[in-house]
């Protein structure tokens, strides 16, 4: 194995350029996936969905990075840190969290990149329930759009409920973040209708056109 040094450009998590060390093989130096890949972390799989891949705002992004320097401080304390800096040490554990720096992080990313700190900081418990969260996400910001929209339309909170057991066959609590977001859609199309917007001839006349294809075959 060899060593090599090589710069890091400039980005929103480190204060000035930095310097890493990379260790690979002198015929095959290792990629980054591969080297997240052979760690020994586990992270569930998060459901997409819109609203995940929104990029996190300033604050979202100073809170991570006010929590990483807390666990840095805390290990740096106990002796754990051998010469590792802040800000390689907040890339080291959010690219093992998601694949990202927390500069570019999204919606879906924020709360596995915070479970990632807190379990370095011994927080098991509220790590714990970051990763549950974590895997909530689409679906928690899917039930916000529907109550916003609930509420823009004047109906009444439980509506998109009788909905949900009428054509998901499950309550709202159960639906997936894609069966929310098709209740979302069926209450903006009632409200429509109710309200004269558009035409419900054009409003499905993709579907019309498809069952009218499938029928000339």
């Amino acid at each position: 194995m060899s060593t090599r040094q090589a710069p890091i450009p400039f980005d929103a998590d480190s204060i000035g350029g930095a310097y890493i060390t990379v260790h690979a093989a002198p015929a095959e130096p290792l990629m980054l996936s591969q080297v997240i890949d052979q760690g020994d972390w586990h992270m569930p799989e998060a459901e997409a969905g819109p609203g995940t891949a929104r990029p996190l705002d300033k604050h979202a992004k100073w809170r991570l990075s006010e929590l990483a320097e807390r666990a840095y401080e805390l290990l740096k304390s106990r002796g754990l840190v051998d010469g590792e800096t802040l800000e390689g040490y907040r890339r080291r554990i959010a690219v093992a969290a998601c694949g990202k720096r927390i500069s570019q992080a999204c919606h879906g990313d924020r709360m596995t990149i915070q479970a990632a700190f807190l379990r370095e900081m011994d927080r098991a418990a509220e790590a714990s329930r970051a990763l549950v969260k974590s895997k909530s996400t689409a679906k928690d910001i899917a039930l916000h759009k529907l109550a916003e929209l609930l509420k823009q339309r004047s109906y009444p909170p439980n509506y998109g409920e009788g909905i949900a057991l009428r054509v998901c066959k499950v309550p709202l609590a159960q639906c997936s973040a894609k069966q929310v977001w098709f209740v979302f859609y069926s209450v903006n199309n009632n409200g429509n209708k109710r309200d004269g917007k558009g035409c419900e001839d054009n409003r499905w006349k993709k579907r019309k056109a498809q069952r009218q294809s499938s029928k000339s075959l």
